[in-house]
């Protein structure tokens, strides 16, 4: 009996390693999603993006190049590297102009 308890947590044990091997760190939930606001600059392992509420995440995935405004669209990831609050799994972008720029 132990030899099987052993297989089981040698596979879930794998799996882990998969889900944090995936796109953006591991898991993304839910439905896409879209989210504006300013790349801000690197941060400890990700870039820095401020959304229009003021909050600061992290960002992953195709990743805009430079900083200014942009829309999002991606999904939140469960499980990140980054190391910095929230972060987001960004499929695609577009820049736009944010009031105050």
């Amino acid at each position: 009996m132990a030899g099987l308890r052993n297989r089981w947590l040698g596979v879930l044990s794998f799996g882990a390693v998969l889900a944090a091997a995936a796109p953006g760190g591991g898991l993304a939930s839910g439905a896409a999603e879209q989210i504006e606001g300013r790349l801000t600059g690197p941060g400890v392992e990700c870039p820095q993006f401020q959304m229009l509420d003021g909050e600061i995440i992290s960002l992953t995935g195709d990743v805009p190049p430079d900083s200014g405004g942009y829309r999002l669209t991606g999904r939140w990831v469960r499980f990140s590297h980054c190391m910095q609050g929230r972060s987001f799994d960004v499929q695609t972008f577009v820049a736009i102009a944010i009031q105050g720029d």
